[in-house]
């Protein structure tokens, strides 16, 4: 699915399902961040093909959020992003912008409840934060070049 080579991969599966639970679990105890995604209420699917990694996001009893790597749960997802990892990387930092992305083909939207979708990308924005700083810290071959770029807005 992706059409622009990166040099900013994942070693594995495993490490991208790795650095996406901590991320994850560094969102789910924030109250801010943590909030928003509970707050839109959106059950997520995330797909990403090219390592068959899967997971899955949902608003939990309590007040907390949930997710599982696997689509043997049927959790319904309203909204289905599928992307490859290398994409995924730059859209959790923020470096890859996902209108352009989904103009473009590197993201694909599935879903049967438009305001869903519109609700899911707020709902992301504590997670590409939490992310951001993860990678930065710990990750460093994933850090892209001028992240944050994609949310920067232009001067009038």
């Amino acid at each position: 699915m992706s059409q622009q080579p990166s040099e900013h991969r994942f070693n594995s599966a495993a490490e991208f399902r790795e650095v996406l639970d901590r991320a994850l679990a560094v969102v789910a105890e924030e109250p801010e961040a943590g909030g928003l995604r509970r707050s839109l209420d959106v059950r997520q699917c995330y797909r990403c093909p090219d390592l068959d990694v899967v997971v899955q996001v949902r608003p939990a009893e309590g007040g907390a959020f949930e997710w599982v790597f696997s689509e043997d749960e049927d959790w319904d997802a309203q909204v289905e992003l599928t992307m490859d990892s290398d994409v995924a990387n730059r859209y959790f930092q923020g470096a890859e912008s996902a209108i352009v992305a989904i103009a473009r083909g590197r993201i694909k939207v599935s879903s049967r409840d438009y305001a869903a979708a519109l609700r899911a990308f707020p709902a992301n924005s504590g997670l590409i934060a939490r992310y951001t700083d993860l990678v930065r810290r710990d990750y460093p071959h994933l850090v892209v070049g001028e992240v944050g770029a994609a949310r920067a807005v232009p001067a009038a």
